[in-house]
């Protein structure tokens, strides 16, 4: 199950949610999980996403 989704530079999609975090380079077609981390909510700003979830959990991605 996935919670947020995000358009990052480069027409790739981000998604997290309590199933860990995707990232897929073709529009959705395919996707390559990252972590297994579990995250409920995101912003992303300038190449950085900033995702929260249980307990204070945060983590900062930067992408080029």
């Amino acid at each position: 199950m996935k919670e947020a989704v995000a358009l990052l530079p480069g027409d790739r999609l981000l998604t997290i949610g309590p199933s860990g975090t995707s990232l897929s380079a073709d529009q959705g077609q395919t996707w390559q999980k990252l972590d297994a981390e579990g995250f409920h909510a995101m912003a992303c700003a300038k190449g950085t996403c900033y995702a929260v979830g249980a307990k204070g959990k945060v983590a900062v991605q930067r992408f080029n």
